[in-house]
C-alpha cells in the first residue's frame, strides 16, 4: 500500500475571520481587542496597497470627463 501525501492550504481568509474579529472587540478582553484592531490595520493597509497596484491600469481608478 502506497501512501500519499496530500496538502490542504489552511490559510485563514479576512472575510472568514471577520465574525469572530467583530464578536471579539464586542466582547472580549482588552488585549483581545488590541490584537483585533491591530490586525484591522494590517488589513487596511494591504487595502490600501492592493488599491495602488490597480492604479496603474488607469481605468481602474479614474474618470475622464469632457470640460
Amino acid at each position: 500500500m502506497v501512501l500519499k501525501t496530500k496538502t490542504i492550504d489552511i490559510t485563514p481568509t479576512w472575510v472568514g475571520l471577520l465574525p469572530y474579529m467583530i464578536a471579539v472587540l464586542e466582547d472580549g478582553n482588552h488585549e483581545a481587542k488590541q490584537t483585533i484592531k491591530e490586525n484591522f490595520e494590517r488589513m487596511a493597509i494591504a487595502a490600501d496597497l492592493a488599491v495602488e497596484l490597480t492604479k496603474s491600469d488607469d481605468k481602474q481608478t479614474k474618470l475622464e470627463v469632457e470640460e
